[in-house]
Parts: C-alpha cells; structure tokens; sequence
C-alpha cells in the first residue's frame, strides 16, 4: 500500500487509520498503524516498509541483543534530534536505525513479534521501555543501546529523568495496550509539532489521536478549538459533541 500527496490521500490514509484503531487493542497491527501515521506526514510505502521489517526479523540467529544492537544498529538519536517529529515515525526510524524510546520500542516489539518472542510495551513515564518474557521478566532499553534492566535499574532510570525526589510507583512498568502506545506516540508527535509552530501538522496529529479509544478529553477540547479557528466549523462541532 502506497500513500501519494494530496487531500484525498491524506483522507484516505486518516479513514484507514481510524479503521484500524477501531478494532480491540490486541488486534490492532501496531507496525501498520505507526506506518499509517507517519504517511499522513509525508508519502510512505507502507507494504515495503512491512516488507522492511519482515526482512530484518529473518535475519535473527539467536541472539536477541546482537541482532537488534549489532547487527541491525538500532540506538537513539541525539539531543538536537530528539524533539523533532521525524524520530517518531517509524518509517523514518527503519531507514536511520534511530529513534526515541518508544518508537525505538515498536520497532523491538515487532521484530519480537515476528520472530516469535514475547515482548509488551512498558509505559514508563519518560522512557518508554519493553518487557521481554512476560510477568517478570527483564526491560529493555532499547533508546541506550540495548541496556538490560531489572526494576530496581527502571527506578534509578525514572529518578535521572525526573530528579531523587521524584516518587517511583510500580504500576509504571505494567504493559501498555497497542491503542496506549499509538496515543503516547501522536502526543510526542504533537509536542513536536506545537515546539515547532507547526500549526497544521499539529491538527492532524490531534484528529489521528482523538480517533484512538479513550482519547483523553483535553486531545478533544484541542482539536474542537483548532477546528474551529480554521473554519471547520461542522468537524468542530463533532468534536464537541463527543465531548
């Protein structure tokens, strides 16, 4: 599936992405729904970039850090790079091997995924993170080169981020549903885009996030505003209601 420029397409790859977040979490193909967001940005091949991945999961051997930090060079970006939108969308993180932490994330889920071993996404806050083994099982930080953590490492890792005062709960390394972590990567997406004054990008990231179940009522109070300051009086008006 190939995306082209151009309102209708933009259109179309929306009403695709709508559909897709519309099915239960654990149905939802998290790969081509990450793809479909990043070609609402600009145009993207979504069935090479599947082809992509399938393409990188045959080349694991049995060593799960070799093969994703070795052999296939995944890590993050820099500090100048990490505020921009480009490192959250996944094609773009494909093609440069870099990215932030939870689209660096969905990559490893989806190659785990692929080469059948189990991996959930950890909502941590402010370092996304994957579990790899299920309940118990060790998190690894893929955005550092591959750093294995227990949850003791987790809690030193949300204190650097947050300072020694920050309070550390538990629940923040439950894993996170595939709606959870589509809305966590529009909100980075949005962050990106208002830092960059880019009001259009920001609207449309803010359609694709009030699309995914349990959109948080400010995403749609925003949208609503932004609606209606450019016009879109009808859509606006959607919005509110859904409110």
């Amino acid at each position: 599936m190939g995306t082209g420029g151009g309102a209708g397409a933009s259109k179309g790859i929306f009403e695709a992405f709508a559909a897709e977040v519309s099915q239960p979490a654990d149905e939802v193909s998290l790969d081509r729904a990450a793809l479909l967001i990043a070609g609402r940005y600009r145009p993207v091949d979504i069935l090479a970039q599947l082809e992509t991945l399938d393409a990188m999961a045959d080349r694991y051997r049995g060593d799960l850090e070799e093969f994703l930090f070795l052999r296939l060079g995944l890590n993050g970006v820099g500090p100048r790079t990490y505020g921009r939108p480009e490192p959250s969308m996944l094609d773009w993180v494909l093609t440069h091997r870099r990215g932030i932490p939870i689209s660096l994330s969905v990559v490893v889920m989806e190659l785990c995924r692929r080469i059948g071993i189990e991996a959930s996404g950890i909502g941590m806050p402010g370092h996304f993170l994957v579990q790899l083994g299920g309940q118990g099982g060790w998190y690894l930080d893929a955005f550092n080169g591959g750093r294995w953590l227990d949850e003791k490492g987790c809690e030193q890792l949300y204190t650097s981020i947050f300072g020694p005062s920050a309070r550390f709960a538990p629940s923040f390394l439950e894993p996170v549903s595939s709606h959870q972590i589509l809305a966590r990567m529009l909100a980075n997406l949005a962050g990106a885009f208002d830092r960059l004054g880019d009001v259009q990008s920001r609207l449309w990231v803010l359609e694709f996030w009030a699309a995914v179940p349990g959109a948080p009522p400010k995403v749609l109070s925003d949208l609503a505003s932004e609606l209606a300051r450019t016009g879109r009086y009808l859509a606006a008006a959607n919005a509110y209601q859904r409110l």
